[in-house]
C-alpha cells in the first residue's frame, strides 16, 4: 500500500481506499487500551484488543468499491469482465442506456445510489453537453494517459472551452464492398468517389431502355450523400445555439457532382428508380454477390455481420475523394459523470482502458469470446498504434486495409438531434432537387 494524501492510499492496482475509517478505528482502540490499563486487567486483554482492532482495521480496506458504467455498447461487457477480473476491490456494474445523453439530461429525476460514474457511448460529445461530464485534464500526461498515443485530432472532438471533458474510444468509416474479381482495378486503401463513377460507368447494361445492371446509386442510401457533402469540403462546424454552418457553395458542388452522376453515368432518375424499385429489396451484399450491383455502401462496423461465406468473394475499400476519408459521426468516447459518486473508481477505470496493452488484450477478447466484432467496441481505436499494429494482427480481413492517419477527417461535434437535422437537411437540398 502506497500513501496518496493524508485521507487515501493506493494499492498495486493503483485501486485507492480512504484512510478515514482506518484512523477512526485506531482512535478508538487506543482509548479502549487506555482504559483497561487504568482498570488494571491483565494484559492478555490488552493483547486480545490490538488483535482484534487489527482485523478491523484490515477489513475496513478491502470494501469493494462499486463503479457504475452507462453504456449503449453491449460489447462493453466483456470488457467490464476482464477489468472485474484484474480487480481485486474496485468492480464496475454496467447498466445499458439506449440514449445516454437523455438519461444524463433526467439524472435529477433518479437516485444518487443510481447515478453513473462512467459513460461510454456513441456522439456524447453533442453541443451543449459537456456540463454532464467531469474534466480530465488531470488523467493526461505522459506517465498517465498519454495523448501522444491518439491519432492527430481526434482527441480535440472530446474538448470544450481548452478542457478534455471525454476521451475517443474508437471511431468507423465509410466503406464501399465489392466483388474481388475487381481487386485489382481498385486503388489499394481508399476509392475515390470518381473511381467509383468511373467502373459504374464500364458496369452498367441496358436492355430495352430498362437497367439490368447498376454499378451503384448515391440515393441508395442517404448517409452516402453526407459523406459526399463532408468530402466537398462542408464541416458542418457548430454554430451558435446548437445550430451548424452550412457552407452553400461547397453543398451546390456536391448537388452538381451527384445530380451528373445521376444523369451521365446511370441514365436520369427515372430509369434509376425503376431499377432500385425492382431489385433493392434484399441486403446489398447478396445483389454485390449476385452481380446485380458492383458497390453496396456500410459502415466499417458493419462489415462483420455479413456472413463468412459470403464475405470471402467480397472485399472493401474506405470512402474518399482527393486523398481525404471522412471519419463517421458516430465516434465512441468515454467519460466521468458529474454525478459520479466514485470519482477515483471512475479514474482507476479510464487509466486502465486507455493504456495501449490493455487495449491489445480487448482486441484478442473479441476473437476469444467469437463477438463478431473487431478494434475496441467494434472500432477502429483511437490510439493511432494499436490499431495499425494490432488489428491487422487480430483480424486478416483489415491486413493492408488499415487507413492511412494523414487521409483521416475527424468530424466536428454536431446538436443532439443532428440525426433528425441531417436527414432533414439531406432530404432539402438532394432528395428534393432531384424530382
Amino acid at each position: 500500500m502506497k500513501r496518496v494524501d493524508n485521507n487515501f492510499i493506493k494499492n498495486s492496482a493503483g485501486e485507492v481506499f480512504p484512510r478515514v475509517l482506518p484512523k477512526v478505528i485506531s482512535r478508538v482502540i487506543s482509548r479502549v487500551i487506555s482504559r483497561v490499563i487504568s482498570k488494571g486487567l491483565p494484559i492478555s486483554g490488552v493483547f486480545f484488543v490490538m488483535v482484534f482492532g487489527i482485523f478491523l482495521n484490515s477489513c475496513s480496506l478491502f470494501v469493494k468499491e462499486k463503479i457504475i458504467l452507462w453504456t449503449d455498447q453491449p460489447e462493453a461487457a466483456a470488457y467490464v469482465e476482464y477489468f472485474n477480473s484484474l480487480h481485486n476491490f474496485s468492480k464496475v456494474e454496467i447498466c445499458y442506456k439506449e440514449n445516454i445523453l437523455k438519461e444524463l439530461s433526467d439524472i435529477k429525476k433518479q437516485p444518487a445510489a443510481q447515478h453513473p460514474d462512467l459513460v461510454m457511448g456513441y456522439r456524447l460529445n453533442s453541443l451543449n453537453s459537456s456540463e454532464n461530464y467531469r474534466s480530465l485534464d488531470k488523467l493526461l500526461g505522459d506517465d498517465k494517459i498519454d495523448p501522444k498515443n491518439f491519432y492527430t485530432g481526434i482527441l480535440s472532438t472530446g474538448r470544450e472551452n481548452g478542457r478534455q471533458m471525454l476521451l475517443p474510444v474508437s471511431f468507423n468509416l465509410p466503406t464501399l464492398i465489392f466483388n474481388r474479381k475487381i481487386n485489382e482495378k481498385v486503388s489499394s486503401i481508399a476509392i475515390s468517389l470518381d473511381e467509383i463513377k468511373n467502373l459504374c460507368k464500364e458496369f452498367n447494361k441496358t436492355q430495352d431502355s430498362h437497367l439490368k445492371k447498376l454499378g451503384f446509386s448515391p440515393f441508395w442510401n442517404e448517409d452516402f450523400i453526407y459523406y459526399v457533402a463532408v468530402l466537398f469540403g462542408n464541416s458542418f462546424s457548430k454554430r451558435g445555439e446548437g445550430n451548424v454552418n452550412v457552407e452553400n457553395a461547397k453543398i451546390k458542388d456536391a448537388q452538381n457532382y451527384i445530380f451528373s452522376w445521376i444523369k451521365e453515368i446511370n441514365g436520369g432518375y427515372k430509369i434509376e428508380r425503376a431499377f432500385t424499385e425492382k431489385y433493392i429489396n434484399v441486403p446489398m451484399y447478396k445483389l454485390v454477390d449476385d452481380g446485380r450491383i458492383l458497390f453496396a455502401f456500410i459502415s466499417s462496423k458493419d462489415l462483420l455481420s455479413i456472413p463468412e461465406e459470403k464475405r470471402k468473394d467480397l472485399t472493401f475499400r474506405w470512402l474518399s475523394y482527393k486523398d481525404k476519408i471522412p471519419v463517421e459521426d458516430d465516434i465512441l468516447y468515454a467519460g466521468i459523470s458529474t454525478a459520479a459518486e466514485n470519482r477515483r473508481g471512475a479514474e482507476i477505470f479510464m487509466k486502465w482502458l486507455f493504456t495501449p496493452s490493455v487495449q491489445k488484450e480487448l482486441i484478442k477478447i473479441n476473437h476469444f469470446k467469437r463477438l463478431n466484432i473487431f478494434g475496441v467496441c467494434n472500432g477502429f481505436s483511437a490510439f493511432k498504434k494499436v490499431t495499425e499494429r494490432e488489428i491487422p494482427n487480430e483480424s486478416q480481413m483489415f491486413l493492408g486495409h488499415i487507413p492511412p492517419a494523414d487521409f483521416l477527417i475527424f468530424p466536428e461535434p454536431k446538436p443532439a438531434d443532428w440525426d433528425t437535422t441531417k436527414k432533414r437537411l439531406i432530404s432539402e437540398w438532394f432528395v428534393d432537387e432531384k424530382k
